[in-house]
């Protein structure tokens, strides 16, 4: 069997997982909420700045808030934050 078939059959054998994942990617990224707007209620930082023209994607929106999260600051902030008792008014953060 020369070295195309094998490819040849390699390629068929990895296109059903590929449609899967990819199938799987879309249904897994409509069941987050879009986001217009996103701003750390601790850190008084914005994640996502707010358009008029047209929302970021719910799995984009989450992925850019773990990120966030994973901040030194925002650690810092959230840390003193809940000491606080986790109010929504009059917050400033320590950083």
């Amino acid at each position: 069997m020369s070295g195309f078939w094998i490819g040849y059959l390699a390629g068929l054998a990895t296109l059903p997982a590929v449609a899967v994942l990819v199938f799987l990617g879309l249904v897994v990224s409509a069941l987050f909420p879009a986001a217009y707007g996103w701003e750390c209620c601790c850190c008084g930082e914005t994640i996502i700045t707010e358009r008029d023209s047209h929302p970021v994607p719910g799995l984009t929106a989450w992925a850019r808030f773990q990120a966030h999260r994973l901040t030194k600051r925002h650690r810092i902030n959230h840390r003193a934050w809940v000491k606080a008792g986790s109010p929504y008014f009059d917050w400033k953060p320590v950083i």
